[in-house]
């Protein structure tokens, strides 16, 4: 890899990785990639039976909303670049774009722009458009949950005369928060590759969603619950859930995608979900303990005794401010997402910023690639769909601006840091160069790449990405 100082212009085709891409309609929200780099449950238990849990911490609250990645500004080397600041974050569907696509407002006319989603999870990304660390940033982060709504505690069976369940959206996401820190991280559920990935799901009963099909307060132990996929997320005392998973998260969890989260409510009165926490087994969270308000108190999918909350999931007739047909009402217009077929061409370091540079190729592609976009680069030979990195664009490109047809650009991304077994650290990128002496290392890369075939085209399709 060489040091954009060194830059030479290379005539020819690229005979590097591929690259796709994928983007919001208009000029901005494109997503890259590809090397080929791409812009752009079961049934169980239940019954009841005698309690216990001697931890330290207590659910506290269950929040439901919307789940966003949230960026931010960082200058460096004078250039203002995207970062993220904190993923899996819940916030009130109140939270609006304020840039369209298209528009032409500055950073400082808006404080929350929704940028391209994740290419992989097609979760948001929303942009706060202050500098990371700044009074106006933490201002406008700390907003973020204001509105966001708390679900009421309520067991299977209770009187609902006067107090009917709570209704939970179906793709809305749910914030578990405890008296206190966990004591455990993401890795608590999952396993991971030697790159850091998440490979398999190793625990799937500390925490759990349930569809409740049987009565979980009869004498028996015996299909009461189906188990409902879903992704976790630990950050402190907190626990994200979110049973709505797309694009490539069902084969990164070992789970099935599901893109309507939550199975309806059969009517709108009965609950029809269980959210369990155990209290005991093998694979509990060793420091929860008992509600110490009220009996919130039953078994998850495996019999084990656990802290419960019991609601019933959004069905077609539910409709409130923040609820349409059973979804989240979501200000968000659906959003055009398109794929491209692209080409590494070079891999660099910019001696300012520090930044890894991508010189791509287009391939015929007319499009402008902006600050914000996403790169996805793939093992050729893989057939698993997961990309080998996903790499945000932090900078807008000065090479295509304004000119969609210019078919050679430079990307600037984020050097992928990893220990290189001697007590220093490698840039993984580097093996992305072709002119890398280790190109395509751990990889199944032929080389030279062989010419596109008729299935290797453009690819546009149509989804709602928030």
């Amino acid at each position: 890899m060489r040091n954009r100082a060194d830059h030479g212009s290379r005539s020819g085709e690229p005979t590097a990785p591929l690259v796709s891409g994928r983007g919001r309609g208009g000029s901005r929200g494109a997503i890259v990639s590809g090397l080929i780099l791409a812009m752009c449950s079961c049934s169980g238990g239940g019954g009841v039976g005698e309690l216990s849990g001697g931890g330290s911490v207590y659910l506290a609250s269950v929040h439901q909303g919307k789940l966003v990645d949230v960026y931010g500004f960082r200058t460096q080397g004078g250039a203002k670049l995207v970062e993220l600041f904190q993923a899996d974050v819940l916030v009130s569907v109140e939270i609006q774009d304020e840039r369209a696509p298209g528009s032409d407002k500055s950073d400082d006319e808006v404080t929350y722009d929704f940028i391209s989603p994740n290419p992989d999870t097609l979760q948001p990304h929303l942009l706060i458009t202050r500098e990371i660390g700044t009074p106006q940033f933490r201002s406008a982060f700390e907003a973020l949950d204001d509105l966001i709504s708390l679900v009421s505690p309520s067991q299977f069976g209770a009187d609902t005369t006067n107090a009917p369940y709570p209704v939970i959206a179906r793709n809305a996401a749910l914030r578990l928060t405890f008296s206190g820190d966990l004591g455990i991280t993401d890795d608590f559920f999952y396993a991971r590759d030697d790159k850091g990935r998440i490979s398999a799901y190793k625990n799937r009963e500390a925490v759990q969603l349930l569809q409740i099909v049987g009565d979980p307060n009869d004498a028996t132990l015996d299909g009461d619950f189906e188990v409902i996929d879903a992704r976790l997320s630990v950050r402190g005392n907190t626990i994200i859930v979110d049973p709505v998973l797309l694009g490539a998260e069902g084969l990164i969890y070992g789970s099935r995608n599901s893109a309507s989260g939550l199975p309806a409510s059969p009517d709108q009165k009965q609950a029809n979900i269980r959210l369990a926490v155990a209290l005991e087994g093998p694979l509990s969270v060793r420091n929860v303990s008992e509600d110490p308000f009220g009996n919130l108190q039953g078994f998850n999918n495996g019999g084990f005794p656990s802290v419960i909350r019991d609601f019933r999931a959004g069905q077609e007739l539910d409709s409130s401010a923040n609820i349409s047909r059973g979804f989240i009402r979501d200000r968000q217009r659906p959003t055009i997402l398109g794929q491209m077929l692209t080409f590494i061409d070079e891999v660099e370091t910019d001696p300012v910023t520090k930044n890894t540079v991508l010189r791509i190729f287009k391939n015929g592609t007319r499009h402008e690639i902006d600050r914000g976009d996403v790169l996805r680069i793939f093992d050729p030979a893989s057939t698993t769909g997961i990309p080998v990195e996903s790499l945000e664009v932090v900078l807008d490109p000065v090479g295509d601006l304004g000119k969609p047809g210019v078919q050679r650009v430079e990307v600037q991304v984020r050097p992928v840091l990893r220990d290189d077994g001697a007590g220093g650290m490698v840039n993984v990128l580097e093996e992305f160069d072709p002119d890398n002496p280790g190109y395509g290392a751990g990889l199944n890369i032929p080389e030279p790449i062989p010419a596109l075939d008729q299935n290797d085209t453009v690819k546009l399709e149509a989804r709602n990405a928030w």
